[in-house]
């Protein structure tokens, strides 16, 4: 019988990783972040979560619009003002289902050096 080598292989043939403790704890921080956005007033439905690793170097998180589904890679769960933009990026994709927009600080498809993660926020606020 042949394995198909694909399994486990998501958007951008990241790679989901088993949950274990160490795993949990990262994708804890970004549920940390989503947790915010409720707590500030924001309703959103729940969205499911995911540490992926390897794919695509250039790709940080991404969501399945409309879908309620996020991915985020491993390496940046660490990045603390990153994190936060990142989320709530992948947030407006995932609950909204907008794509891109270069010209809104949130979504643009690169983020910026500096984040301001009350910028961030703004920003997030104009789609809810």
């Amino acid at each position: 019988m042949r394995r198909n080598k694909n399994i486990n292989r998501t958007a951008y043939d990241a790679k989901m990783i088993a949950m274990d403790q160490d795993v949990y704890k990262l994708r804890r921080k970004v549920m940390d972040v989503i947790y915010e956005v409720k707590r500030n007033g924001y309703k959103i439905p729940r969205v499911e979560v995911r540490i992926v690793e390897d794919g695509q170097e250039d790709v940080m998180g991404y969501a399945y619009l409309n879908e309620n589904i996020v991915h985020i890679k491993r390496e940046y769960t660490n990045c603390e003002n990153r994190l936060v933009h990142l989320v709530l990026h992948e947030i407006v994709h995932a609950c909204k289902g907008f794509g891109h927009d270069e010209n809104c600080y949130l979504m643009r498809s690169v983020i910026p050096r500096n984040v301001s993660v009350e910028n961030s926020w703004k920003a997030f606020s104009k789609y809810f």
